[in-house]
């Protein structure tokens, strides 16, 4: 999704699964000490936020599947950032063990007062190896099945992917006017490049 920070020393620790993923094209394998973060403005007075995603071991570890980390272990992060510059930290962990199949993990948040801006971070210091999909904040108080959004395509994309294999881009002039849609697809050799 658009918007994902990596710091540079965690490059090695991420690597993308194509054979892994729920919707689109691309899972993410965290492996080592790995943070991915996400920060965005969002002005609301009030309610409930609900972050999930998706998250596997791709074996069995050995451990209860209703064992967790520590959210700061590996799992997920919701910090809050309130109008009044007060800060409110949430977390939940991943399951230790899924033994393979895709697990949702969630937290909800109560707003309080005036929030000014919130960050997301998914978290990964153990030696288990996790892939990751989907994260989603959203409003209400129970999670709900995950929907994509204008957020999960970069900012030149104006539309819904046409399929999960391939991706419309709108290229506009200054004034917005569309000029042209371009579809790209990802190709698996030269031959198929030259079929295509």
């Amino acid at each position: 999704p658009e918007g994902w920070a990596i710091s540079r020393d965690s490059f090695t620790d991420l690597t993308f699964r194509t054979d892994e993923s729920i919707f689109g094209t691309h899972a993410i394998e965290l492996q080592g000490n790995v943070e991915l973060k996400q920060s965005r403005e969002l002005h609301i007075q009030g309610g409930n936020l609900v972050l999930s995603c998706y998250v596997k071991t791709e074996t069995d570890t050995g451990d209860l599947v209703t064992e967790r980390y520590e959210s700061d272990q590996a799992g997920l992060i919701l910090v809050l950032r309130y109008a009044d510059n007060t800060v409110n930290s949430l977390g939940i962990g991943f399951p230790k063990n899924t033994k393979g199949d895709w697990a949702r993990t969630a937290l909800v948040a109560t707003v309080t007062k005036e929030l000014h801006s919130y960050e997301v971070i998914i978290v990964k210091r153990t030696a288990t190896d996790y892939i990751v999909d989907l994260p989603m904040l959203e409003s209400g108080k129970n999670v709900r099945s995950w929907t994509p959004s204008i957020s999960d395509f970069p900012k030149y994309t104006n539309t819904q992917f046409k399929s999960v294999t391939g991706v419309q881009l709108l290229i506009s002039d200054v004034d917005g006017t569309p000029i042209r849609k371009l579809e790209l697809q990802e190709l698996g050799s030269e031959a198929e490049f030259s079929d295509i």
